[in-house]
């Protein structure tokens, strides 16, 4: 019984790790959203679109493939990343 216990233990505190990263990614999409609307649109309702749609599938994989939901977690944040280096580095340096 003790194993069992530890297993469920265990388990707990991976989902509670993907609950707190999803929405600390949630809550940084909506702050990125609100900060660079203004300055390029486009980019960003896409990029908004797209981390949400990695975390659901995130959160839909995470029973069966917890590697995928990884996976699914990490993109949203390598997109997030991306949209914030696009607009205040690459943007806004004159090429």
């Amino acid at each position: 019984m003790a194993k069992i216990n530890f297993k469920f233990k265990f388990k707990l505190k991976k989902t509670q790790i993907i609950v707190g990263a999803s929405i600390i990614l949630a809550a940084a999409n909506f702050l990125i959203y609100f900060l660079t609307r203004s300055t390029s649109s486009q980019i960003v309702w896409i990029a908004f679109m797209l981390v949400w749609l990695n975390l659901i599938l995130g959160w839909l994989t995470y029973r069966r493939l917890p590697q995928v939901s990884y996976l699914f977690i990490a993109t949203s944040l390598l997109i997030e990343l991306l949209v914030v280096v696009d607009i205040y580095w690459i943007a806004s340096k004159y090429l």
